[in-house]
């Protein structure tokens, strides 16, 4: 395809240009060197650290890592003595023709002797180099843009002016695949009885000219656009034959991906008995937007799912500082704009279109992208020919082009069939909860509710709690409580089908997730504030308009085992092996495993709903929102007399399992080499423990990744508090190879039993000497300020009203001194207990 996209839209000689993030500052050193200074605060205590460069081979970078001129040491030492830890790139990452040089969440508080040597080191490294325009220095996180823009100038003084030659221009990719070889067929063993298809197609990229411009952020709505209407059409038509699609991914990478041209893909992956029907109704969705164009009504609800997501993007209270960083490497690299997304929103919300005009603009950006000549691939398991299947794409697309399939508009009017307002409802109990700030109402038919006004940006929040989950289920087997979430979704919604009332909520700017474990069932996300009603409606209709949807039944059933056998749910397969070998026979593990899914779960689970349901005085709706607490009571006083109560409070039952004892070690062979530790030990949930669990595990992750550092292994870590049936504390501590290409040459991949010693070893010295005075007030420093920053976070504040209102674990108040009073002793308890408790070691070789 030769179409640019820059096509699609009228462009004039002048584009304009949004303003940058008011959180960037950017700028250019004497000598030349960029720098851009990102004043985030979300993730307090911390921030990333990177050297961009253009034209740079890695190689150079990487031996950088090894020695510099004027150093007496490696840096990599340095940067490992420094709990400045490899990631899965290792520390030096490809960017188009440049490289990105990563120092990830640098410890603020570890003090300026940290963080002026890490800028002692990227400036030797910009000075070796000796190419000092080509380099830019990118910190985002908790600084001072003013203070360090003036560290930057100082520590700029060392590098003297180099005459640098021109930048290397992008090398050029193919606009389209030859139409002789316009398929391709790839073998693939690894699941049997799953075929993948995969449609991409290229086109020219925004032109350099324009990168600054609006031009980048119209193509990327577009993309959004088309996203959202090629999903919904492929879903329609898949369900009209009875194929759930194991996995559907839509991706799109241009020139911020290091792409001369921008491609877009579309990878649909199903049983191998579906693929020939799968690959005629991509075949014919695909000709049918190509042909047929969009519809007004269609443009119209893509939009507002496109309008409704960019708000929640800039809304967020918390951006990934990962984020910024690649944000501002794109604008040294590629030329891209610096506007934030809030920017990006109040843009688009000034410029209305109408439908008819927005489904003819969309339409023809997706007629001049998608053509019956662009690539197929097929990824197939023995035995399964691809002729067959390329034969009916092509007969897809023939009948796509002379009848196309009509639109898919999402059925946003049946909302009409929702439960409606009752009688108005009295209010039993209204009390102020001061520790959080929240309004609690209790209703004349028991129904609790929380409400606390802050600032929220026009978003309502909100948490639906059920006491009782599936430790209360009548017959349930070994293993099946895992699937419940799953099932809760296979419903009818007042005779909307589970995807049909995704997409309305889509449409309206609402989310909604639920989930089903052993303590509870619980119905959460966010509305705007104006949708309230429509958040006390959609509860309702899952509450008692709830049926199963028999055909969304078969196809789960007839697919989530292979979804559970693919590569996407390896993670999930572990955590199922880990807990099996840690709680024995799991009656009630929360992970999955294919073995586990009964053919007759669907059904009693709707009985399980049902009776959880009808029980709504046994828990609590949670709402954080900026609308006037009035307003939300009256709102309430329609709505909560349609709740179904019963009056009684779920007592749960005596559930016991077999932790194991000690230390126990497995070796078994995967695909992906790495060690898991999961420990887990007894221990209260209170505030005092809550506190010092947290600075636990801060001490762990750092002893754990410096200790395999030079293993070539990089650290991630996750933690979790259980209640019930019994209160434990439980830290799984991953490890895995870092890209070989992005470590210091010195640094060499050792073998895993090496890694296990020395993860055997850090573990058993923390244990034995725990930590320092300075590094624990480094921790306590780092803690404090993320608790002081999410009391901003709406989120927050719903997670923690539902458990004091709802669990009895309060976890808030008096924070700062909670926080203060925590010991290296403590610390100490914790991870003893842990070393000494139950633990598995769980180690992958790979075959």
């Amino acid at each position: 395809m030769g179409m640019s996209f820059a096509g699609a839209v009228s462009v004039a000689q002048e584009l304009p240009s949004l303003p940058a993030d008011s959180r960037i500052s950017h700028g250019v050193l004497p000598d030349g060197i960029s720098y851009y200074i990102v004043q985030n605060p979300s993730l307090k205590g911390y921030a990333d650290f990177a050297l961009v460069r253009r034209s740079c081979p890695l190689q150079l970078s990487v031996a950088q890592l090894d020695t510099l001129p004027r150093f007496d040491s490696s840096p990599d030492i340095f940067l490992k003595s420094s709990d400045i830890h490899l990631g899965p790139h290792g520390y030096v990452r490809i960017s188009g023709t440049g490289c990105i040089v990563d120092f990830r969440d640098v410890m603020l508080t570890a003090g300026t002797e940290v963080t002026d040597s890490l800028l002692l080191v990227i400036f030797a490294m910009i000075d070796d180099r000796k190419e000092p325009s080509k380099d830019a220095v990118v910190i985002s996180g908790d600084v001072d843009p003013v203070q360090m823009a003036y560290k930057l100038k100082l520590m700029s003084l060392m590098i003297p002016a180099y005459q640098s030659p021109d930048a290397d221009s992008l090398s050029e990719v193919s606009s389209s695949c030859d139409t002789d070889s316009s398929y391709t067929v790839v073998q693939d063993t690894s699941v049997p009885g799953l075929v993948t298809l995969t449609f991409s197609c290229r086109t020219n990229a925004v032109p350099d000219n324009y990168m600054s411009t609006i031009l980048p952020a119209v193509s990327s709505r577009l993309v959004a656009e088309l996203d959202f209407v090629l999903e919904r059409r492929l879903r329609t038509a898949f369900a009209s034959s009875g194929i759930a699609p194991v996995s559907m991914e839509l991706s799109h990478k241009g020139k911020t991906d290091g792409l001369q041209n921008e491609l877009y893909t579309l990878k649909v992956t199903v049983p191998s008995g579906d693929a020939a029907v799968a690959s005629g109704f991509v075949g014919a969705v695909l000709s049918s937007i190509d042909n047929g164009g969009i519809a007004p009504e269609e443009y119209s609800q893509t939009a507002s799912v496109f309008s409704n997501g960019l708000y929640r993007e800039a809304v967020r209270t918390s951006v990934p500082n990962s984020e910024y960083v690649d944000r501002c490497a794109d604008a040294f690299l590629y030329g891209s704009g610096l506007a934030s997304d809030r920017e990006k929103y109040d843009f688009f919300s000034s410029k209305v279109i109408r439908d008819t005009s927005g489904a003819r603009l969309l339409g023809r950006f997706a007629s001049e992208l998608i053509d019956s000549s662009d690539c197929i691939s097929f990824s197939l398991p023995e035995g399964v020919s691809a002729e067959p299947l390329l034969e009916a794409y092509r007969t897809g697309w023939r009948l796509g082009k002379d009848t196309p399939l009509p639109a898919s508009p999402v059925p946003a009017g049946d909302t009409l069939g929702f439960p409606g307002p009752e009688e108005k409802c009295g209010i039993r109990l209204s009390r102020n909860d001061r520790v959080l700030g929240a309004r609690l109402w209790v209703f004349a038919n028991g129904i609790k509710v929380a409400y606390k006004r802050m600032d929220t940006d026009g978003m309502l929040y909100y948490s639906y709690v059920l006491k009782g989950g599936y430790s209360l289920m009548k017959n349930m087997k070994a293993g099946e409580g895992a699937f419940l979430s799953d099932m809760l979704s296979l419903c009818r919604i007042s005779g909307m089908g589970n995807a049909d009332f995704n997409d309305m909520l889509a449409v309206n700017g609402a989310s909604m997730k639920a989930s089903v474990n052993i303590n509870n069932i619980s119905v959460s996300g966010s509305f705007p504030s104006g949708k309230a009603s429509l958040l006390l409606k959609s509860l309702l209709a899952l509450s008692k308009s709830r049926t199963p949807d028999t055909a969304a039944v078969s196809a789960y059933m007839a697919t989530e085992r292979f979804r559970l056998m693919s590569d996407s749910a390896s993670f999930g397969k572990k955590m199922f092996v880990l807990d099996s070998l840690l709680c024995g026979d799991d009656m009630y593990s929360p992970f999955k495993s294919a073995s586990n899914l009964s053919g007759d779960l669907p059904e009693r689970a709707m009985e399980f709903f049902d009776s959880r349901f009808s029980n709504a005085d046994d828990g609590i709706l949670v709402l954080v929102g900026d609308l006037p607490e009035n307003s939300v009571k009256k709102l309430l006083q329609s709505y909560a007399g349609g709740f179904m109560t019963i009056g009684r409070r779920s007592v749960k039952p005596a559930v016991s399992y077999r932790m194991v004892s000690g230390e126990s070690t497995y070796f078994v062979d995967g695909d992906e080499p790495g060690i898991d530790m999961l420990m887990s030990a007894d221990l209260i949930l209170n505030s005092e423990n809550y506190m010092a669990s947290r600075i636990a595990v801060m001490a762990i992750h750092d002893a754990m990744a410096a200790a395999v550092h030079d293993s070539g292994m990089y650290v991630s870590i996750r933690n979790s508090f259980s209640t019930y049936p019994f209160e434990r504390f439980s830290v799984l501590v991953s490890a895995a190879y870092a890209s070989e290409t992005g470590i210091a040459e010195s640094v060499q991949k050792d073998k895993l039993v090496m890694a296990l010693l020395r993860m055997r070893l850090a573990m058993s010295r923390l244990s034995a000497d725990g930590i320092d005075e300075s590094r624990l007030a480094r921790y306590k420093s780092v803690l404090s300020s993320r608790w002081d920053a999410i009391q901003s976070s709406p989120e927050y504040w719903v997670k923690t009203i539902s458990g004091r209102l709802g669990g009895g674990k309060d976890m808030q108040s008096k924070y700062a001194d909670r926080i203060n009073s925590v010991t290296a002793d403590d610390v100490l308890h914790i991870i003893r207990k842990l070393d000494k408790g139950s633990k598995i070691e769980y180690v992958m070789k790979e075959k």
